[in-house]
């Protein structure tokens, strides 16, 4: 009565996911934009750090400034 419907009919001409699914082109598409993926966070990171060191030296000039302006008001 209850009887399974089994497996659906397979289609051969169906494309397969797998290692090689991917056509060369594709492969060499997606390996230029993850390079330039790459190339943008290397460069993120190198724009951080140089923002970093700049805020570095700005606060130590600024110490150095107050620091002086100390030394002149205790010295006088």
């Amino acid at each position: 009565r209850n009887k399974p419907t089994g497996l659906p009919y397979c289609e051969p001409e169906a494309p397969y996911f797998g290692l090689n699914d991917m056509s060369p082109e594709k492969l060499k598409e997606r390996r230029l934009q993850a390079i330039e993926v790459v190339r943008q966070q290397k460069d993120l990171v190198e724009q951080r750090q140089r923002q970093q060191l700049l805020q570095e030296i700005n606060n130590q000039e600024y110490e150095l400034k107050v620091l002086h302006t100390m030394k002149e008001e205790y010295v006088f």
